[in-house]
């Protein structure tokens, strides 16, 4: 998948049996933007990861396990609608 950047984020999430099972909303530069909808959710070998819409627009949300940081990408825009390897649909 192509990507037109990354940034570091901080996350809310829901945690049931597992951290990060479930963002709820993405906190950047000081504002909070509730995550309206997951529309994909797949595991990647480093963990967890989300496509996502917030107010923002479409967005790629993953977490680093070993890191333990939270990265958001905008996707390009012909990659927005393709399912992600592995993915189902949420």
């Amino acid at each position: 998948m192509v990507e037109l950047f990354a940034r570091a984020v901080h996350v809310e999430c829901y945690s049931g049996y597992t951290y990060a099972q479930e963002p709820r909303a993405v906190i950047m530069e000081g504002r909070r933007h509730e995550i309206l909808r997951i529309t994909a959710r797949w595991r990647t070998p480093s963990g967890p990861a989300f496509r996502i819409e917030t107010c923002m627009g479409p967005h790629i949300l993953r977490y680093d396990e070993t890191m333990d940081v939270w990265t958001l990408a905008s996707p390009a825009p012909a990659e927005e609608a393709e399912e992600q390897p592995g993915g189902e649909e949420a």
